[in-house]
């Protein structure tokens, strides 16, 4: 097996694997495999804060309706869409992302988990498309477009490091004999 054309593939070094079997990302990796950037969650705490402004314009706009306002039935019925529900609504609304913002924890960075087991390649082909290929390592099953059964011999016990939330393979390497 030619173990210089699977490094190549899939974009690693010895110094990869070595932090790879530790259930880490080198640097080098962190920059590749790094998430697009997300929100670090102000824009949910505005807009939790603002969900909460628009609860007590309602709660206002009824207490202002039931003082001015000389028919029971509409003191009622008003006051119980905008004094009671509106704000039941988006007040809650505002609340869940108040409480979502404030759990909020910084990441430590995407985990590597590592699958043992025998290489199995499956060519899937369908009529007038490009064959691909499936690479499956026990349960982690990953598409690829190069054909890998002439560095590859399935049956052969491999170890395949990936990072464990987006199931993205890192590095692969084939188990000793004596492992």
């Amino acid at each position: 097996m030619d173990e210089k054309k699977l490094q190549e593939y899939f974009d690693f070094d010895e110094t990869d694997l070595t932090a790879n079997r530790k259930g880490r990302l080198t640097e080098k990796q962190k920059n590749r495999f790094k998430p697009p950037t997300t929100s670090n969650g102000r824009e949910i705490g505005c807009m939790g804060f603002v969900f909460l402004a628009i609860a007590a314009m309602g709660l206002f706009g009824a207490v202002s309706f039931f003082i001015n306002e000389t028919d029971w039935v509409g003191r009622i019925a008003f006051g119980l869409a905008f004094g009671v529900i509106w704000p039941l609504v988006w007040g809650g609304i505002g609340v869940s992302m108040l409480k979502s913002f404030r759990g909020r924890r910084p990441s430590t960075g995407p985990r590597v988990k590592a699958e043992r087991g025998p290489l199995k390649l499956v060519k899937h082909e369908a009529q007038d498309s490009i064959p691909y290929y499936e690479l499956r390592v026990g349960e982690i099953s990953v598409e690829t477009d190069h054909d890998f059964a002439d560095i590859l011999k399935a049956g052969e016990k491999f170890t395949l490091y990936y990072i464990q939330t987006t199931k993205q393979v890192v590095s692969l390497e084939r188990v000793k004999k004596s492992d």
